[in-house]
């Protein structure tokens, strides 16, 4: 039993290793096959993926501009506009210097035109950059894995059917669960690529080149006048406090006025 399973298993990750070249020969069904018949992997997965290329698109994009939070509103509209979302934010600097982090998500198709119009936004363009990275051979190399680990999934199921021992059992059980894991594994990494084909990344960074996002003059006298009424009602509040002190002091006064008049 463990000789045919040392078989199966030698056999199937060969499958593996000759799936990753489209160019490398097919399968032979002599040493695919156990107790049934099993398909041409190879084939199998050419009808399931179409054979187009898978590409990746990303851009980092940094804009200067006299209004932060303007510009902000903008593109978050146009990213919602787009059918996008944002996946990440954040702001940093002071008033004078604000730097705002857009990181979002654009469907592919639309990729191209929402980085053209942002060419033709309010600001200047400091940083461009766009990538394109070809994921055709690991896209096509991760179907054809969980494929062939499904194939080996199944023979190992068959002969676990036909086990009639305990310990063959409990061999065929721990080789399921490891290639039930290398299933899973294969399936997470399959779904990740065809998110990011889905939809693409851009990074957006705004940077102020003004003190326009800062407080205006107006604003800030309205603030001065605000923080000098706040310190005289303290001062009133802090004579009012005192109340018991200020009643002595009159009633003193009272009482020496009458000794004086005496």
């Amino acid at each position: 039993m463990k000789h045919i399973i040392l078989y199966v298993t030698i056999s199937t990750l060969t499958l593996i290793g000759c799936n990753k070249s489209t160019e490398q020969s097919e399968y032979s069904t002599s040493e695919v096959s156990i107790s049934s018949p099993v398909k041409d992997l190879k084939n199998d997965t050419t009808n399931k993926f179409d054979n187009s290329q898978k590409i990746i698109k990303s851009a980092i994009i940094n804009i200067e501009t006299d209004s932060i939070k303007a510009l902000y509103q903008k593109i978050s509209n146009d990213i919602l506009k787009f059918n996008g979302y944002i996946e990440y934010e954040n702001q940093t600097g002071t008033l004078n210097n604000l730097t705002q982090t857009i990181n979002c998500k654009i469907p592919e198709k639309r990729f191209d035109e929402f980085v053209n119009k942002l060419s033709f936004i309010q600001g200047q363009i400091t940083l461009k950059e766009i990538k394109r990275t070809d994921i055709t051979r690991e896209y096509k190399e991760t179907a054809l894995k969980i494929d062939s680990y499904k194939a080996l999934q199944m023979r190992y199921i068959e002969l676990l059917a036909k086990a009639s021992k305990v310990s063959e059992m409990i061999e065929i059980e721990a080789k399921l669960n490891e290639i039930k894991s290398s299933i899973q594994n294969e399936s997470n990494h399959f779904n990740y690529l065809n998110k990011q084909l889905k939809y693409s990344t851009i990074e957006i960074t705004l940077i102020s080149n003004s003190i326009s996002d800062s407080p205006k003059f107006t604003t800030e006298i309205f603030n001065a006048l605000k923080g000098g009424f706040s310190i005289l009602k303290s001062i009133i509040l802090g004579l009012i406090t005192l109340w018991p002190i200020w009643l002595c002091v009159a009633l003193g006064i009272v009482v020496f006025r009458k000794y004086i008049k005496k």
